[in-house]
């Protein structure tokens, strides 16, 4: 017989081999495993740094690293082909990169790329947009341009076929025709921008779905914010929301653009507020401040946009539109259309025909635009949106000012309303109220006295009231309060339980009988 010692295998080389390999492979696993390292590179042009120009060190990088720019003036054309960098200066200002009218000073071809706190400027006065006479050139998605100031090009900043990119913080002033242009690109937020002293300001030319949202545009020659096609494309499904503009020809305007939001803007002392030509469709406007304009909203060859919920006050002509063009100025009963300043007729009834006797803050006659042009439910006062911290609204109709609005966490709604002549007596406030933020019924106080309101609306989510109040500075306060059902099953349920705790008392055995057991 074969001793067993024979049979066994030596277990050393084993051992050995599988030390080797957990040795030779642990730092290539390490290696995958840990993410690429980063650096930030520095740029003088008469400094010690990395390097001398932008370009030289966009060129080193690689993706995800930072190029940080100290101040001077940089004479070039910077290519941006690689992904994830970020060119960043501290002062825009005192750094610059010039294209010395020559050409475009900076393109972006590569995605995720952030460009911020520069001063760009002086393209190519001859050269097309889309090469040589544009500031910023953006053919990329996912990139960001913030806080820069583009000057002295024929548009400032450029996207083309560029997609969910962000434009904000910028001052683009003093570029010929365009401060911004989006073109075939979608997707897009521009926002916080100052845009003044061109021919247009923002323009989108058959662009979608683009945020256009806080930004300022004043003195520009021919359009504030300009949404334009041809006849067989499309710019549509754009918001434009919360702008301020002045000072332009056009504060916004539409040209075959259809399906847009234009909400919540500031648009006065312009030429026309609002323009929508040439087959410009079912667009929605509404909340806007429309105010001191020749004319506020022109329309001519559009139909169907709902235009409701505005203010337009003080325009020397409020509404001017072509019997061609059919539109809705008013949203239904009862939220009404819109406040015209030279509206003057009463408001004595109510109701859908306004035949039901009580005010709602609708006057009881239509305004009539032309023939095919008539908002049926004008409002008696200005209309407001506040937003809360549930992100619910509340919509108020008020011929008062209201000069604060403030929902508290306890349910609680504050207005501090004041007269808007010397010689207003009465004021009224019409509030539509979501549910959610505050059920019915409420409790009413004006400077402290009960206040009684109607209620022109209910239903499972939303009431609509209406009161009025003798004008002076006023003081007005809503809570919840409860029904006399409510009271009652309070009661109830309060009773039912001191019934069951006194019985639960009774039945439960004294300390001494238990100890017993």
């Amino acid at each position: 017989m074969k001793s067993t010692k024979q049979n066994q295998k030596p277990l050393l080389p084993i051992i050995v081999a599988a030390l080797l390999a957990t040795t030779l492979t642990s730092p290539l696993q390490a290696a995958q495993t840990q993410p690429p390292q980063t650096r930030t590179w520095t740029v003088d042009d008469n400094g010690p740094a990395d390097f001398h120009t932008i370009q030289e060190a966009i060129n080193a990088a690689e993706p995800g690293d930072t190029i940080l720019v100290l101040p001077g003036t940089y004479p070039e054309h910077v290519k941006i082909n690689k992904t994830r960098l970020t060119i960043t200066a501290k002062n825009r200002e005192t750094t610059i990169i010039d294209g010395e009218n020559q050409t475009t000073p900076v393109t972006i071809t590569a995605d995720n790329v952030t460009i911020q706190n520069f001063t760009i400027k002086n393209a190519d006065k001859e050269g097309p947009l889309i090469n040589g006479g544009s500031g910023i050139v953006v053919f990329s998605n996912h990139c960001t341009i913030r806080n820069n100031k583009v000057t002295n090009t024929q548009a400032g900043i450029y996207l083309y076929q560029a997609f969910n990119n962000t434009i904000e913080n910028n001052l683009a002033e003093n570029n010929e025709f365009y401060n911004i242009l989006l073109d075939y690109s979608d997707q897009n937020t521009i926002t916080n921008n100052t845009s003044r002293h061109s021919y247009f300001g923002i323009g989108l030319d058959t662009s979608d779905n683009n945020l256009i949202q806080h930004n300022t545009v004043t003195d520009c020659t021919t359009t504030g914010i300009y949404l334009f096609t041809l006849e067989t494309s499309n710019c549509t499904r754009n918001i434009l929301k919360e702008n301020t503009i002045n000072k332009t020809t056009n504060a916004i305007q539409l040209k075959n653009a259809k399906n847009n939001i234009i909400q919540e803007n500031l648009l006065a002392e312009n030429k026309n507020g609002i323009t929508l030509t040439q087959n410009s469709n079912k667009n929605t406007i509404t909340n806007n401040k429309i105010t001191k304009n020749q004319v506020g909203i022109q329309i001519s060859r559009s139909q169907n946009n709902l235009i409701y919920h505005n203010n337009l006050i003080q325009n020397n002509q409020n509404a001017q539109t072509t019997l061609s063009s059919r539109n809705f100025w008013n949203n239904s009963y009862p939220s009404g259309g819109n406040y015209w300043s030279n509206y003057i007729d009463k408001d004595l009834y109510s109701g859908v025909f306004q035949n039901e006797t009580g005010s709602d803050g609708i006057g009881d006659t239509p305004y009539t635009i032309n023939e095919n042009n008539t908002d049926h439910y004008p409002l008696k006062g200005t209309f407001h949106s506040f937003k809360t911290p549930l992100k619910l609204t509340v919509q108020i109709v008020s011929n008062s000012t209201i000069k604060h609005f403030h929902y508290s966490k306890s349910g609680n709604i504050t207005i501090q309303a004041s007269n808007k002549t010397a010689n207003q007596t009465h004021g009224f406030c019409r509030l539509a109220i979501p549910h959610k933020l505050l059920p019915p019924p409420y409790k009413i106080t004006t400077n402290n006295q009960p206040q009684n309101y109607n209620t022109i609306y209910q239903n499972e989510t939303l009431s609509v009231i209406y009161f009025s109040y003798p004008h002076k500075e006023t003081k007005i306060i809503i809570i919840q309060e409860f029904s006399y059902l409510h009271q009652i099953a309070t009661l109830v349920i309060a009773a039912v339980a001191t019934i069951l705790f006194k019985r639960k008392t009774k039945d439960k055995p004294s300390e001494k009988l238990s100890q017993k057991f």
